[in-house]
């Protein structure tokens, strides 16, 4: 019998190495596929071959910031339905990530059950 989180794949836009392979591992820990990406470039790209169930968005990254980013995938009608997941230590987070059109957001330095717990809310 196959696992059925085996079939969601999460893609991390994360610039901190340290911190995506640490969710990453956290993610496939769990039974995920896991996808990391150091920066939002080509990031339509990505989602197509992978096709994603859920993204979780660093926001302070180099070029594309998580928040511009979030915003271009949301009015894109083929990715506008993934769920993303503002991942950042911003004091306003709540506020930037409904502000963007995130679908949640997680503070850092976060725990890992959190981690798990508003990846399994969104997928």
């Amino acid at each position: 019998m196959t696992d059925k989180k085996t079939n969601k794949k999460i893609i991390i836009v994360e610039d901190e190495l340290d911190i995506g392979e640490i969710m990453q591992i956290t993610l496939v820990g769990a039974g995920y596929q896991v996808k990391v990406l150091l920066n939002g470039k080509d990031i339509e790209d990505h989602i197509k071959k992978f096709d994603p169930s859920l993204i979780l968005m660093d926001l302070w990254m180099p070029g594309l910031d998580g928040s511009s980013l979030t915003k271009k995938l949301k009015i894109n009608k083929e990715t506008k339905n993934i769920p993303i997941i503002i991942v950042s230590a911003c004091n306003a987070l709540a506020k930037t990530a409904k502000s963007c059109g995130a679908d949640g957001f997680l503070s850092k330095p976060f725990d890992i059950k959190n981690l798990i717990s508003i990846v399994k809310k969104f997928i």
